[in-house]
């Protein structure tokens, strides 16, 4: 099961395109800062419909990248995305 979404970058608000989740941080395209897993804003569904702020309580955050990688993938089946 692929866990392909498009994500939001928190300080810019730029979307960009990801493959999967397996990473602990990302620097953004657009404005080029480093933005850890659990604070990009995940866009579920085609229709960009559904937000998800990961936080450190609730997808496991920096300290469990698995955790939240998990959390993001039952929304993305929850919510039809691919």
């Amino acid at each position: 099961m692929g866990t392909a979404a498009f994500i939001t970058c928190p300080h810019c608000k730029k979307d960009s395109h990801v493959g999967h989740f397996d990473w602990v941080s990302l620097f953004c395209v657009h404005c080029q800062k480093e933005v850890n897993l659990n604070d990009w804003l995940i866009s579920v569904g085609r229709a960009v419909q559904l937000r998800v702020h990961l936080t450190a309580s609730g997808a496991g955050g920096r300290k469990h990248p698995a955790k939240a990688v998990k959390q993001i993938r039952k929304l993305l089946v929850q919510h039809g995305g691919k």
